[in-house]
């Protein structure tokens, strides 16, 4: 990709054109992911507060809520900041060599995207310490993970792969079902991807195939979160000093 080519116009009309639906699935998911985190944190670190299966709504899905949306703002800023960066550079070196420009534009976002995992990796602790804190705590989880970035890396890794796997089985359940119902329906399993693709309209969503589907995208999601943050959790009582005795 020359980087000359960078139309930034089309870029911005890109943003304009995603970002209204963008902006209201977040503010929908947010909340949801930041009562569900801290129910997960509180089925670790304080199990006698089981009931309602460990749901709240109090300070510390406030805290958790205001981390999420302070880590989104923080990985846009620095991705957008390190994008130009890499842009400028690029268009820079592209104009006396074209294959030095593409070649420096793939290395920078290479590691561009390495050092933002470098960075949600070091502070994947937060959650765990701001539900404890009930603030946001991402200067004291970037000095909790000092010195365990690899291992917290390695362990995230193996949880990712295990729902990989997971994933893997339930997408293949799933499609059995739909298809089943697809058949069941009157129609023929050739038809199913076709089915998939047509379920822009709010009845079409509906029907038998992509219903299933979309619950197996809310299941294998809510399982992912559960595992991320599960592991975050297990490593913070890990690292954590002991809570002074009263």
């Amino acid at each position: 990709v020359n980087a000359k080519t960078i139309n930034l116009d089309a870029v911005s009309v890109a943003y304009q054109d995603v970002a209204p639906g963008y902006l209201a699935g977040v503010a929908l998911a947010l909340p949801f992911f930041a009562v569900v985190i801290a129910a997960i944190c509180r089925a670790y670190l304080r199990p006698q507060e089981g009931r309602f299966l460990f749901l709240r709504l109090g300070r510390r899905e406030a805290a958790i809520l205001a981390l999420i949306l302070a880590l989104n703002l923080l990985v846009m800023f620095g991705l957008s900041c390190g994008a130009a960066l890499i842009a400028t550079a690029a268009s820079l070196l592209a104009s006396a060599d074209a294959s030095a420009g593409a070649l420096a534009e793939a290395l920078g976002l290479t590691a561009l995207v390495g050092a933002a995992l470098w960075a949600v990796v070091r502070l994947s602790l937060a959650w765990p310490l701001s539900f404890q804190q009930a603030r946001p705590a991402l200067i004291a989880a970037w000095r909790l993970t000092r010195g365990h970035g690899w291992p917290l890396l390695g362990a995230y890794a193996m949880a990712e792969g295990l729902m990989l796997v997971v994933g893997v089985l339930l997408f293949a359940v799933c499609a059995g079902l739909a298809g089943a119902a697809l058949v069941a329906s009157g129609g023929a399993l050739d038809q199913l991807p076709d089915s998939l693709r047509a379920a822009s309209a709010v009845l079409e969503v509906f029907k038998p195939a992509p219903l299933l589907f979309s619950a197996f995208e809310a299941l294998l999601l809510t399982l992912t979160l559960a595992t991320l943050a599960g592991v975050a959790v297990s490593a913070y009582q890990t690292l954590a000093p002991p809570e002074p005795k009263a």
